[in-house]
């Protein structure tokens, strides 16, 4: 009874946070962000960086370029490895907005990039039990993030999908990063307009990755051609999934 209480408690609690949302809002943190979401150049990341980092020094505590200061360096960190420490300050910045009084709808975005930052510092522990705990810690996150916000942007479901089809299979995350991609290839087929073709593409190769892990190369492959034909220069989801076609379709 005291399960079935505290589940129901925690239903109304995320409901209530979801209808609190303003979608207006979301919608201008999404514009707002968007530079730092679609940044992969180093160069471009870099510029961010120290142009973000001024304003920040400039408003200290500052919870909208907080986040998108986190953002950059949490792409600098997928990209660049841990050397630096980039997923670490990523986290540290990201935390303090989704842990903090910012606004719920800015947290749509902080929390999975959180999680996912955190992520990113398990792949470059150096310690079994840190990595193991950061990626606890970083799946826990991004499992809240798609609990609370999964429906009011696609960012913490593709966040969450890219982070479990990277991991190996027998942390048994794969079908959770499956059912993410499927939900998002449903959220577009009913809203076109609501992804950029190059996230689509991006969307489409992870889900042939997804088959292809499955062992649904028939699938795969047809999610394959679908990220080219949406890229077909080549420059985000294209560029893999031609790769793997040319390895799987012969």
């Amino acid at each position: 009874m005291r399960r079935l209480i505290l589940g129901s408690l925690l239903l109304m609690a995320g409901l209530a946070r979801l209808l609190a949302l303003d979608a207006t809002g979301v919608t201008r943190w999404e514009a707002e962000l968007a530079p730092a979401m679609m940044a992969t150049e180093p160069t471009v990341l870099e510029g961010l960086q120290r142009d973000l980092a001024a304003r920040l020094a400039g408003s200290p505590g500052d919870a909208g370029i907080s986040t998108e200061l986190g953002i950059v360096y949490h792409t600098m960190g997928r990209i660049q490895g841990g050397k630096k420490g980039y997923a670490t300050q990523a986290a540290e910045l990201l935390q303090k907005v989704a842990d903090g009084p910012a606004p719920e709808e800015l947290k749509v975005f902080a929390l999975p990039y959180l999680g996912s930052a955190l992520c990113l510092e398990a792949r470059d522990s150096a310690n079994p039990i840190a990595t193991m705990d950061l990626l606890n810690k970083g799946l826990a996150r991004l499992d809240a993030a798609v609990s609370r916000y999964g429906t009011a942007s696609y960012i913490p479901r593709f966040l969450r999908a890219n982070v479990t089809l990277a991991l190996p299979v027998f942390f048994k995350q794969l079908d959770k990063g499956g059912s993410d991609l499927q939900a998002l290839e449903a959220w577009t087929a009913r809203d076109p307009g609501l992804m950029a073709p190059h996230l689509l593409s991006q969307i489409e190769n992870l889900l042939g990755n997804y088959y292809k892990k499955k062992n649904q190369v028939d699938k795969a492959i047809a999610a394959w051609k679908r990220a080219v034909a949406l890229d077909p220069e080549g420059k985000e989801g294209g560029r893999e999934a031609a790769k793997s076609l040319a390895t799987y379709a012969g």
